[in-house]
């Protein structure tokens, strides 16, 4: 009886680990006199959740580098659509990155790390920046 009451308890947060598919993270910050808009999603394509979550927590720091906050990470379902550009399977990690909110040359800079890692770019049909 213990049993399924524990279990009962704990059948909403299984539920929504189940559904926990990819991070959002994003922030804003000035650097050097300039507005950095970081907006950037991680989606597994096959990776566990523990190894998104490494990754998301890494992604989410790197603007401690700069001396500002952390950014902010969301975990949801799926990467929001509306992306400018997704790089596949980056450093074979079985995770795809989703870019957003980026200029063109921050774009183009993306394209060249996916593709130095050995992930495959894929351009949005929508994007303003392709």
């Amino acid at each position: 009886m213990n049993l399924v009451f524990i279990f009962i308890l704990l059948l909403p947060a299984l539920t929504r680990a189940a559904f926990i598919n990819a991070c959002h993270i994003e922030g804003n910050f000035v650097h050097k006199g300039k507005v950095i808009s970081n907006s950037d999603c991680v989606q597994r394509s096959g990776a566990n959740l523990a190894e998104l979550k490494e990754i998301c927590k890494s992604f989410s720091e790197m603007p401690k580098s700069l001396g500002v906050p952390a950014s902010r990470v969301k975990y949801i379902e799926s990467c929001p659509e509306k992306w400018q550009g997704k790089c596949l399977n980056s450093a074979g990690l079985k995770l795809d990155y989703y870019y957003y909110k980026k200029t063109p040359t921050s774009l183009k800079e993306v394209v060249m790390t996916c593709m130095i890692t050995g992930g495959r770019w894929v351009k949005s049909d929508w994007s303003l920046f392709k």
